[in-house]
Parts: structure tokens; C-alpha cells; sequence
């Protein structure tokens, strides 16, 4: 019996050899796959950046700050979406005409009109040529292909929006589109790239929240506090015991990034930190719970509450 497209069979004497020449033909031929799909993203990554940076910076900033997360939550309920937004948009506005008004009327008064504007099928051909060419912005449904495509309609449209400027009054189809709600995204828990002190102060916590449990936190904390302190007692260390014990949740709970290309690094800094967390291990059991320094990492609600400041002064 021979493998598919190999001369390897298993009756040949030398099949652990050829095996594993052909399993590390194989990894050699991934790992150069994987170089190629690697180059292919970041030139990717680098030539959509690059464009998005010329259309729309603010956008591109934004994406740097925080990735892309597609929802996951339940779907907002239509019907009081559209009442929402049909509530703000299609109620009749009184514009307040204040005195204010004539004055900048007066000022304009003497400002030399402009130019007749002419709009020419080359002007409608030149607006539609960056266009997305599968985007139908309009109620038609008609996508920008087809409008690069037939060269017989920019006539149509070049005379449509000449009368437009000529009448000074521009019909409600010129205004009218396709609007997409996008909910905004979940609050996102920071992430942290993988640095020797990260990766121990990480696991330092979580050895801590396994090794102590609430009685030993409880003796800790007695030996701490002077014998002369008569309050030291079980039910004022609850609140103590309590915030660290959400400190140490907190700080377990938070996520890494670990890049694929780290796979040689991380195990390398991982044996650098086996003298750390020994050290720390016996500092810990050695250190009254008073004296401990916890991270100061955010919590959610304080997170959640800064991104939502940002946004809204954004």
C-alpha cells in the first residue's frame, strides 16, 4: 500500500526514514505557505490602511484603537427603531429666524455672484468612476456598475441636476437613501500584550487566588493587624477579604494577545520566569495581606465608563 502521490510504500524497509523525510517536506512546504499568506496579509493590511487613510482618517484611527467585532447580543427590535429615528427625521422643523439673519443677508449683498455652474456627462462619468463598483446607495437599487457601464444615462443625469440648480429647488429623491444602522459595539476588555512581567504578573495572581483560600486570607490579615487592635475580627475582614478576592478576579480575567509568530518566545520566557514565581510564590506566603500590592488594573464598569466619555466627546 503506497501514500497518494508518493513513491512511499509500507512495505519498504526504510519506511521510518521516508516517513519522516516526507513529514518534514510537508512542515517545510506549510511553513513557507504560511510565510506567504503572512507577507500577503501585512501587504494587505498596509495598502487598505493606506487608502482608508486618505478617505476617512478618523475611521482608521478608530480601528487601530480597537478591533473590529462583529455583535453578538440579540438584534435591536425594528419597529422601535424606526420610530425612533422617524421621530427626529420626519417632524416638520420651525427654523427660529432671528435678527441675525439680515445682518448676514446685508453683508452678502455685495459679494459678486458665481459663475454659472454646467454640468456635462463627463462630470457625472468622473463622479461615479471611484465609486464602489456593488454599492446601491439609492432607493433604485441600482448599483454603481451599471452606472459606469452605460454611458447613455450620464446625459440623463448631467440634465437632472441642471435643472435642479437652475429651479433652486431639489426634489426629495436627490435626498432620500438607504440608511443602515449599525449598533455600536460591546464594551471590549483590554488586551495585553505578552511581556515577561505581564506573563508573571499574570500567573502570580492566579497562583495566589489557588493557593489561599479564605481562612488563610483571614489568618493573614490577623497577623497583620496589632494585637492591640481589638476590631480585627472575621466580620470586618469580609469587605477586605471580598476586594481582593474581586481584585484577583479582576486581574485574572483579563485576556492576552499572543501573535502566532511567538510560538519560540513565549515558552522562553516562560523558563525566565520559573526563578520569578518561585520567588514570588514564597514572598507571597511570607507577606501579611496588608503589605500586598495588587495591579492596578481597570475594571470593566471604569473601562465601559471612559470608552463611553471618549466616544461621546469624540
Amino acid at each position: 500500500m503506497a501514500f497518494a502521490g508518493t513513491n512511499v510504500s509500507l512495505s519498504q524497509p526504510d519506511i521510518t526514514q521516508k516517513l519522516t523525510e516526507r513529514i518534514d517536506d510537508l512542515k517545510q512546504r506549510i511553513a513557507a505557505w504560511g510565510k506567504r499568506i503572512r507577507r500577503y496579509t501585512e501587504r494587505s493590511t498596509r495598502f487598505n490602511q493606506n487608502r482608508l487613510f486618505q478617505s476617512d482618517q478618523k475611521r482608521l484611527y478608530e480601528s487601530l484603537e480597537r478591533p473590529m467585532v462583529s455583535g453578538t447580543g440579540p438584534a435591536p427590535n425594528q419597529a422601535d427603531t424606526v420610530a425612533f429615528w422617524r421621530g427626529l427625521w420626519s417632524e416638520p422643523v420651525n427654523h427660529s429666524e432671528g435678527p441675525w439673519t439680515e445682518v448676514v443677508a446685508s453683508q452678502c449683498a455685495g459679494i459678486t455672484p458665481m459663475d454659472p455652474v454646467i454640468i456635462t456627462p463627463d462630470d457625472v462619468a468622473e463622479a461615479v468612476r471611484r465609486a464602489p463598483n456593488w454599492k446601491s446607495p439609492g432607493l433604485d437599487g441600482l448599483h454603481h456598475y451599471w452606472l459606469k457601464g452605460f454611458m447613455v444615462c450620464h446625459s440623463v443625469l448631467a440634465r437632472q441636476f441642471q435643472e435642479a440648480l437652475n429651479q433652486k429647488s431639489l426634489p426629495s429623491l436627490f435626498t432620500t437613501g438607504i440608511t443602515h444602522l449599525v449598533p455600536k459595539d460591546q464594551e471590549l476588555e483590554p488586551s495585553l500584550s505578552v511581556t515577561e512581567q505581564n506573563l508573571a504578573d499574570q500567573v502570580r495572581y492566579i497562583l495566589r487566588s489557588n493557593i489561599f483560600g479564605d481562612a488563610e486570607l483571614e489568618r493573614l490579615r490577623r497577623e497583620a493587624v496589632p494585637s492591640s487592635d481589638g476590631n480585627a475580627t472575621a466580620g470586618n475582614a469580609a469587605p477586605l477579604i471580598a476586594q481582593q478576592t474581586a481584585n484577583v478576579d479582576a486581574a485574572v480575567n483579563i485576556p492576552f494577545v499572543v501573535d502566532s509568530d511567538d510560538n519560540g518566545i513565549v515558552p522562553h520566557e516562560l523558563e525566565k520566569m520559573r526563578s520569578i514565581l518561585e520567588e514570588s510564590m514564597l514572598e507571597t506566603r511570607s507577606m501579611a495581606l496588608e503589605n500586598r500590592d495588587f495591579p492596578a488594573y481597570p475594571l470593566a464598569s471604569e473601562i465601559g465608563l471612559s470608552c463611553g466619555l471618549l466616544t461621546q466627546c469624540w
